[in-house]
């Protein structure tokens, strides 16, 4: 294994040290092997897309990643993966839903349909926000802070930011509270 290929790579696959396989390579006296990139025949260049990667590495003498880097350079497609197309129906629902939901109905995995999305420059949404509706408003003027998260199934946290960005105060706590009317009238 040592001297078939660059150091560094044989390092990586023997799960090594690239100092550890130097050494062991001078030490058994083989030269390096090139480390220009060898150029790759039309022979191996057929074997892209009709095995699997793993297979056209061994077969090659290459690394796993200089197979995938050649294959997708070629745009060649990977054996054993269906490659579904996309419809046009398919895009527009992107960003509508959630990609959980959409990835179930259409038997897609979350991560394509991010990719798909990125593709397609559709921002990403972020589903926990929860706007204020007037009705979840009109009851934080009702309930304390505490009570008004328990009915709403919000954090106490949440509430108390928007009593501060909604200019709503506690009923049960108010900040400021008019005084009595015996230190109103001065006496």
């Amino acid at each position: 294994m040592v001297g078939t290929g660059p150091d560094h790579e044989v390092a990586t696959r023997l799960k090594r040290t690239y100092s550890s396989v130097l050494g062991k390579r001078r030490l058994l006296g083989i030269p390096p092997a090139p480390w220009w990139r060898q150029r790759w025949t039309k022979r191996q260049r057929k074997l892209l897309g009709k095995k699997p990667d793993q297979v056209v590495a061994r077969l090659t003498g290459r690394s796993l990643d200089a197979v995938r880097q050649q294959r997708t350079a070629g745009q060649i497609p990977g054996r054993g993966r269906k490659q579904r197309r996309w419809t046009a129906a398919q895009d527009r629902l992107l960003g509508t839903k959630p990609d959980k939901v959409l990835a179930r109905r259409w038997g897609r995995s979350i991560p394509a349909i991010k990719t798909r999305k990125s593709l397609l420059g559709i921002k990403r949404r972020d589903t926990r926000i929860r706007y204020w509706k007037k009705s979840e408003l009109a009851l934080l003027r009702r309930h304390s802070t505490q009570e008004a998260a328990r009915l709403l199934r919000r954090t106490p946290l949440s509430v108390r930011a928007a009593r501060v960005r909604y200019h709503i105060h506690d009923p049960i706590h108010p900040r400021f509270r008019k005084a009595p009317v015996a230190l109103r009238a001065g006496g």
